[in-house]
Formats: C-alpha cells, sequence, structure tokens
C-alpha cells in the first residue's frame, strides 16, 4: 500500500502470486504515489477478490512501465485483471506484456487487461503487447469510462475476448 510514496522497481525484480482480499492483487497506490519499473521486471499470478488483480491506481497516482516489464496470469473479481485505474494515469512503452489478465467473477466485469474510468489516461506506445485477457463481461483487454486511450507506434491487441461487449475494446463516454 502506497500514499504519496514513489518506487521502482529494476533489473529482473519478479512479484509472484500476490493476493488481496479487495483491491490490488501486488499493490494500491494512491494519493499521487507512483511506481515505475524498467528492465525485466515480471509481475505474475498476481489476484485481487475485487478490482486490479496486480495494481491498483487512484487519487492522481501513476505507473511507468517500460523496458521488458511483463503483467502475467492475473486477475481480479470485477474491474481490471492486470491494472485498475480511477483517475490515475498509465504510461506503457518500450517491450510491456500484458497476457492472461482476467475479470472473471462470474458475474458483471470489466476489463480483461485494464479498466480505467474517472478521467484516467493509458498511453501505450512502441513495442506494447496485450493478449489473452478476458473479462466476463465488457472490454476483453481494455474498458474505459470517461478516459482516455492513447495507442501508437507497434501496440498491438491479440486474442481477447468478452461475454458481452468489446472483445478488445469498450469505451463509455
Amino acid at each position: 500500500y502506497l500514499s504519496g510514496s514513489s518506487v521502482l522497481l529494476s533489473d529482473g525484480v519478479q512479484v509472484r502470486r500476490c493476493d488481496a482480499t479487495s483491491t490490488g492483487g501486488a499493490a494500491m497506490l494512491t494519493a499521487g504515489s507512483t511506481i515505475e519499473m524498467h528492465s525485466a521486471v515480471t509481475l505474475e499470478q498476481c489476484s485481487a477478490t475485487s478490482e486490479g488483480g496486480v495494481l491498483y491506481l487512484d487519487e492522481a497516482s501513476a505507473v511507468v512501465a517500460s523496458g521488458g516489464v511483463s503483467m502475467l496470469d492475473s486477475d481480479s473479481g470485477t474491474f481490471g485483471g492486470c491494472l485498475r485505474m480511477v483517475g490515475a494515469e498509465a504510461t506503457l512503452s518500450g517491450g510491456v506484456l500484458l497476457r492472461g489478465c482476467a475479470t472473471d467473477s462470474g458475474q458483471v466485469s470489466y476489463g480483461g487487461a485494464i479498466a480505467a474510468s474517472s478521467e484516467s489516461t493509458v498511453t501505450m506506445h512502441t513495442g506494447v503487447v496485450v493478449e489473452d485477457g478476458y473479462a466476463f463481461y465488457d472490454g476483453g483487454a481494455v474498458f474505459l469510462s470517461q478516459s482516455a486511450l492513447v495507442a501508437h507506434d507497434d501496440v498491438s491487441f491479440v486474442n481477447s475476448r468478452v461475454v458481452r461487449y468489446g472483445g478488445c475494446l469498450r469505451l463509455l463516454a
């Protein structure tokens, strides 16, 4: 749990099999906290009963990931199998992989890999891959509500699926 703090993970750090009974399987960031991840960082098999299987970010918090960061085989019950953002920012670039992220509580769930709301911004560029995402309801890869997605320069969304709307992307005003 980070409140108004900063963390840097780099050079082969591995975070595996972390669980939260509420939000943020690996970490919850609030009050303007920042997590930076570079150079072969792996976050794998993390889970949150509610939101953000790997990371939950709110209140102007941010995640910056580049240089071979992988978020793998993680899940949450309702929003964001890997990332859940509420009024937060994510910048993913330089070979970031989100694979096997899911929201599947058997009921309404959104954003297999990423769920963002409340004026969040997700920026992806230069070799970001989102694959094998699953949401029980909407947005197999990404679900956005009152938020922005900027994707350019070699970004791939591959093999994501849902029960209802937006196999890859579901965007709401």
